[in-house]
């Protein structure tokens, strides 16, 4: 499994899950103790999957071999869309921007942001959950 160093960061990038070939499901409170411990692993077998906890742009793709989960919340638009009553309120986080790596950063903060609540209030309203 590739070290991501430019994601590395003391406060923010916690939290990392993984899912075996399997399907086993293990936790691990940092990320450092994850990849400590896919250190000693066996470089033959397949790589499991990481789930990490950090805040990526929504309306941005991270170059390989890191992904964001937009596809997850635009599934859970579609059961909104479908059950409006099961949720009154959505938050959108945008308190991690400086720690971003560089290529993420290709812009400043504010069209950052308004780049984030144009796809937000995109897709709310693509689902029917705000006004165009």
């Amino acid at each position: 499994m590739p070290s991501p160093p430019a994601f590395v960061d003391d406060v923010y990038l916690h939290q990392v899950i993984e899912r075996s070939p399997a399907g086993t499901i293990r936790a691990y409170p940092d990320l450092d103790i994850a990849l400590q411990e896919a250190s000693r692993g066996d470089p033959s077998e397949p790589a499991p999957e990481w789930r990490i906890h950090f805040h990526i742009p929504l309306h941005s793709r991270p170059s390989p071999p890191f992904a964001n989960t937009s596809d997850h919340i635009l599934g859970l638009l579609q059961i909104l869309q479908n059950r409006p009553d099961r949720c009154r309120h959505l938050e959108m986080e945008t308190y991690t921007w400086e720690v971003l790596p560089a290529g993420l950063k290709n812009r400043s903060v504010v069209d950052q942001l308004v780049a984030e609540y144009e796809w937000t209030l995109g897709h709310l309203a693509r689902h029917g959950l705000a006004e165009p």
